[in-house]
């Protein structure tokens, strides 16, 4: 499938709080669709991100592709 399992190193925050956030949101907000799989594509495809400038993740790593 092309996916790299890596790990990070004990005491990263900032790697670590990116999924603990993801689970946070998904706990609140996002618990309300049917399947995980619905839960990501919402997550990643529709809704902005503020830290992404409002961007999608997906248009963010589309660009980053082009690049």
């Amino acid at each position: 499938m092309g996916i790299e399992h890596i790990t990070s190193g004990m005491r990263k925050p900032t790697t670590l709080g990116k999924i603990e956030r993801w689970f946070h949101t998904y706990e609140e907000e996002l618990s309300m669709y049917r399947s995980l799989e619905a839960a990501v594509r919402f997550y990643n495809d529709i809704r902005t991100h503020n830290s992404l400038g409002y961007r999608t993740p997906i248009e963010v790593y589309q660009k980053s592709q082009m690049s």
